[in-house]
Formats: C-alpha cells, sequence, structure tokens
C-alpha cells in the first residue's frame, strides 16, 4: 500500500481518485482502513466490468478524489 501513500503524499497526485482492485483476502477492517484513503476498494472475486464501470462513472460524476 506504499503506492497509496506516495500518491497522497505528492501535491501533484493528491486528490486522483484511487480505485483499488486486490486479490488479496482482506477483512472488512481492512477494507475501511484503505479506503480512508482511497475511494473504493474492489476484490478481484467479486470483479465484474459492469460492477467496475459502474464505479468509475460514480468516481467521475461525484469528482471524487482525495478524502
Amino acid at each position: 500500500w506504499d503506492i497509496i501513500d506516495m500518491i497522497r503524499r505528492n501535491p501533484k497526485m493528491s486528490n486522483l481518485a484511487i480505485l483499488v482492485l486486490t486479490g488479496a483476502s482482506i477483512s472488512e477492517i481492512e477494507k475501511s482502513k484503505i479506503e480512508e484513503n482511497c475511494c473504493k476498494v474492489m476484490q478481484k472475486e467479486d470483479f465484474s466490468i459492469s460492477k467496475f464501470k459502474d464505479v468509475v462513472e460514480q468516481l467521475l460524476s461525484a469528482g471524487t478524489g482525495s478524502k
């Protein structure tokens, strides 16, 4: 997760919307912690193109960046 920290510390990138797609098994607590610095966490086991498209559209329409 070091790359997320690097992005958030960089003033030029700090407002980027970050969507994490992970294959790791993470608990709801871990997911919540990651989402503190990201906009959305998706797990590969639940991945579908339509879900991904919906999330990206939501982030773009909301102008979501850093939290």
